[in-house]
């Protein structure tokens, strides 16, 4: 009996001990794919989704600034083609004393001046395609198509707006832009609209080329 009784306690102290072996060779088991599964994720390259937005074209480098011009009288005429090399057409724009380089879609360029009581020339812009179009987009109208230049005397205005940049300075007088204070006409037809932004952003970009002819 008490061989018997000794013998069922190593049997189940056998069993307690495999028992407690296969537990101990799951966990461990368990521990290992889970480090392996943590090593492969923090090793995996990271993809980044951060997009980088679009650097603005601008004409130049310096700042937006100055006053607007004050128009008194207006009289339009239209820009006299100089030269034409590839794809650009050069428009010597007189009452500036300037030249722009332009893509040659846009030779029909027209102008319109206006002479403030000071002295300060301003020149609006557009094309004989979209004034056919869009009356209200012509030179003449109140802000033409595209950006205004002006032309005045002394240094170019140390206050800032927003919607203004210089051009060029001169010794004697200095050149900049005015963006338009908003769109030449609303409810467009599509395609003049598309043609209208492609010109407008055309010119924007050629004001860099601005050259003094006189």
């Amino acid at each position: 009996m008490v061989d018997f009784v000794r013998n069922n306690r190593r049997h189940v102290l056998l069993e307690v001990l495999v028992l407690i072996v296969v537990i101990a060779f799951c966990g461990l088991t368990v521990m290992y794919i889970k480090r392996a599964n943590d090593i492969r994720i923090n090793s995996s390259p990271t993809v980044s989704t951060t997009k980088t937005a679009p650097k603005a074209v601008v004409p130049n480098d310096t700042p937006p600034q100055g006053k607007p011009p004050v128009s008194i009288s207006t009289s339009i005429s239209t820009g006299n083609q100089t030269s034409t090399q590839s794809n650009q057409t050069t428009i010597d724009i007189k009452p500036l004393g300037i030249s722009i380089t332009l893509p040659s879609s846009m030779s029909d360029l027209t102008y319109s001046s206006s002479t403030s009581s000071n002295g300060e020339v301003t020149v609006n812009f557009s094309t004989a395609t979209i004034t056919d179009e869009v009356s209200t987009c012509s030179a003449s109208s109140g802000q033409g198509a595209f950006d205004s230049i002006t032309k005045a005397d002394g240094q170019y205005p140390s206050s800032a707006s927003s919607n203004e940049g210089l051009i060029k300075q001169e010794p004697t007088y200095y050149i900049a832009y005015i963006l338009p204070s908003g769109p030449c006409a609303h409810n467009l037809n599509p395609d003049v609209e598309s043609l209208l932004d492609q010109d407008a952003g055309y010119f924007y970009s050629a004001l860099s080329t601005i050259q003094v002819i006189n």
